[in-house]
């Protein structure tokens, strides 16, 4: 039976519970790899900020918004539903 044929005869909800074991994980594994780089990246530009002679509020506040910025464009193609 092909996958095709398998999801024209499941329901939706079916097909849901038996995809959701096999895309859950390795979206947390994408989601866990995004937060490690965003945490990497903001360490880095915060030294450099901090290094330049920028403030630390400044600083922290434009590493912030860039990082998350980052994270934000990663997580946009990656979105799954699960209910």
């Amino acid at each position: 039976m092909s996958f095709e044929s398998f999801g024209q005869e499941q329901s939706p909800s079916k097909l849901h519970i038996s995809c959701q074991p096999c895309v859950h994980p390795q979206y947390l594994t994408m989601l866990r790899h995004l937060h490690t780089t965003a945490l990497e990246n903001f360490r880095a530009h915060l030294d450099q900020s901090l290094n330049r002679g920028e403030g630390f509020a400044t600083s922290v506040r434009s590493c912030t918004k860039s990082c998350m910025l980052e994270f934000d464009q990663g997580c946009a193609g990656n979105v799954i539903f699960l209910n």
